[in-house]
């Protein structure tokens, strides 16, 4: 048992819950709690951190989160998992997005791929050495859409150096900022305010055998902390 300090870098919808993910902050690599390794959705009452005020709330890209962590419990597709354990989360600060540049990555080929997701059998036969990344996009353009069961959903469609993608937004708070989009309709991300998002790969959809990508957190840019 362990509690770290974790760099929040994602808190979104997910099957059955939540997904927090983010980067410890002494050894650098990625984290995703999880509830346990067949259902590892968190529910929100679980997500809560407690702030220096004793308040508690939900958090945000760039707190500080210190979470009590049982052991790792890495599975083919998501190996940053972690068992949480039970102890109340505490918010013990703030990092700036220019922490973020030397954990950004450029290549082009998103777990095992150029596709919206991987299969099953292609996890299976080669796993992915990592499910979150954080990525710095070109041309970013956000679309709302209606899914098939009637739901609203907002789409990134960007690039990683060169490399096209077009993937579903679950990040809920970023989601706000974009609720007038009407549907079947594109925006250009506003070009001023430059951005970093997060990429994680889900857990196996078990009707389609596959794990899907996803644009997981989005991390608005201090104007400091652009990339030439």
């Amino acid at each position: 048992m362990a509690a770290k300090q974790i760099l929040c870098l994602a808190l979104s919808k997910r099957e059955g819950g939540l997904c927090f993910a983010g980067i410890e902050l002494i050894s650098g690599a990625w984290v995703r709690p999880v509830n346990n390794p067949s259902q590892g959705a968190l529910n929100y009452y679980q997500c809560l951190a407690k702030d220096a005020d004793g308040h508690m709330r939900e958090p945000r890209v760039l707190d500080i989160i210190e979470i009590d962590l049982l052991s790792p419990i890495p599975n083919l597709g998501q190996p940053e998992n972690w068992l949480v354990g039970h102890e109340p989360w505490r918010l013990v600060g703030r990092a700036s997005s220019a922490d973020l540049l030397g954990h950004i990555t450029g290549d082009p080929e998103l777990f095992r791929g150029y596709e919206r997701f991987v299969s099953v059998s292609e996890v299976e036969s080669r796993p992915p050495r990592e499910s979150l990344r954080l990525v710095s996009p070109e041309n970013l353009t956000w679309v709302a859409e209606e899914t098939r069961f009637g739901k609203r959903r907002l789409r990134g469609r960007f690039s990683i150096c060169g490399s096209p993608y077009n993937l579903p937004l679950t990040d809920e708070a970023f989601e706000k900022e974009l609720r007038d989009i009407e549907l079947y309709k594109c925006r250009p991300h506003d070009p001023t305010v430059s951005v970093l998002l997060t990429l994680s790969l889900s857990d196996v959809w078990a009707e389609q055998m596959r794990h899907y990508k996803l644009i997981a957190g989005v991390i608005a840019c201090a104007a400091s902390s652009r990339q030439n």
